[in-house]
């Protein structure tokens, strides 16, 4: 539960491993009880407007392609550091 709905807050909530946003302009008991059902049953609970904000915080992160011959032509720089801490314990 939030006071203020600001994009960098929302981002550092879905970022921490929030599944909904509850924001105290929504301060009906109803919404609270969907919101927790919401989650609960494994589904992301933001309006549109959070929704939007969370769309452009990922659009702005920039793609990093990482190839490895042989291996595979593209990994996100998130897949690439995987596969390359999988390689050092493989290989390491």
């Amino acid at each position: 539960m939030i006071d203020h709905p600001e994009s960098e807050l929302l981002v550092q909530a879905f970022q921490s491993g929030a599944k909904g946003i509850f924001t105290c302009y929504e301060s009906q008991f109803d919404a609270l009880c969907e919101c927790i059902s919401c989650v609960h049953s494994g589904q992301v609970w933001a309006n549109a407007q959070q929704m939007n904000c969370l769309i452009d915080a990922v659009a702005k992160v920039p793609t990093v392609r990482l190839v490895i011959p042989g291996l595979t032509p593209f990994l996100t720089l998130k897949n690439g550091a995987r596969m390359s801490n999988l390689l050092d314990v493989l290989f390491g």
